[in-house]
Parts: structure tokens; C-alpha cells; sequence
């Protein structure tokens, strides 16, 4: 795949790390991703680089957690495979990159790949769930309520499931037979 063309958020899982040294001399984590999914991106391999300044410090740690890393000695990031041995689905926010020249440092015409950020995949997006029993004991707190909501707007009480199945209505019992001229007028 042409990498020029990745632009986005891919799913993916950050598959190795170590500590380095940035071309200034300032230290860094560099975190290879590989992306998945079905496209044609699936197998491509990118590298994160997160620095440690007073402005990076957090989203780089932020990124580390969100890969997978739980540990509290940095060093641990250099035996990434055997510390976070089942790294987690994450979300790749990729963007291109203007290349420098490397005579001018001017801006080059030329892309490439940049992982900016490793999220989380989205979730249900809450703080906390409820437990268990506080589902339960809020559920029963809000049945009346709930009940006299389906009451007053006729909404259905299936929860979008299909209706059950129901017997045909049975034929009514035959009648007086009407006669020659009677209209069956419903008022």
C-alpha cells in the first residue's frame, strides 16, 4: 500500500516499543503500529514517537497506556513484546506529513505518515458503569416512570423486537341474516 494515501483513524494494535533518542537529543518512546482492519492497509506498520517535555509528557503517557502498557519504570517500554504480550485494540489517528529538505529545512511537496495519537477504541464512552445491583435498584426506581411514558406516547413495549405471533381472530358466529336493502352504516 501506498502510505501517502493514509490519512484518518485506523484500528490497529502497537505491536513493539523502546526508548530512543530524537534528532535534537531528547529522549522519546517510539511505539511500532500495525494496522488492521480489511483494507489494504491491513499489515502496514508506522511508527509513533512520543516525547517527555513539560507540553508531550502526558499525551505521550496517555498513548502509552492506551497501547497497552501499565507499568510504572519507563525501561519496561524497551521489552514491550513480553510486557504487554496481548496489546489491545487502539485507534490511529494518522495524518500526512510535509517531509523536510534536509539541506533547507523547508517543506518538501512530498507527504508521509505521522501516528499522532493512539486513542482508545471507542467504547460506550462513560466514566464508570453501574454495578450490577445499582443497575437493578435504578431500574425499579424508574419502572413507574417508564411505564406511564409508554402510557401517555403509545410506544410500543417490545423494544423494536418483532411483535409475537398471534392466532388469526376467529370468524364470529353467524347472525340474523339482514334484509334485501339494509346498509351496514358504522354510525
Amino acid at each position: 500500500m501506498d502510505t501517502r494515501e493514509l490519512n484518518g483513524k485506523y484500528i490497529g494494535k502497537v505491536i513493539d516499543g523502546g526508548l530512543a533518542k530524537a534528532g535534537t537529543g531528547s529522549e522519546q518512546a517510539a511505539l511500532l503500529c500495525e494496522l488492521g482492519g480489511d483494507g489494504p492497509e491491513k499489515g502496514t506498520k508506522l511508527t509513533f514517537y512520543g516525547y517527555f517535555s513539560e507540553k508531550t509528557v502526558d499525551s505521550t503517557i496517555e498513548a502509552l497506556r492506551n497501547a497497552g502498557w501499565q507499568g510504572t519504570d519507563l525501561e519496561e517500554v524497551n521489552r514491550w513484546k513480553e510486557v504487554v504480550p496481548n496489546p489491545p485494540d487502539v485507534e490511529f489517528v494518522i495524518r500526512q506529513k510535509p517531509v523536510l529538505d534536509p539541506e533547507t529545512g523547508e517543506e518538501t511537496a512530498e507527504t508521509r505518515p505521522e501516528v499522532r495519537f493512539i486513542n482508545r477504541v471507542a467504547g460506550l464512552g462513560v466514566k464508570e458503569r453501574l454495578s450490577p445491583q445499582e443497575a437493578q435498584s435504578f431500574a425499579q426506581k424508574m419502572k413507574g416512570r417508564l411505564l406511564a411514558f409508554d402510557k401517555l406516547s403509545g410506544a410500543p413495549k417490545n423494544n423494536g423486537a418483532a411483535a409475537p405471533r398471534q392466532s388469526p381472530p376467529k370468524a364470529a358466529a353467524p347472525g340474523p341474516a339482514k334484509a334485501k336493502g339494509d346498509l351496514d352504516i358504522p354510525f
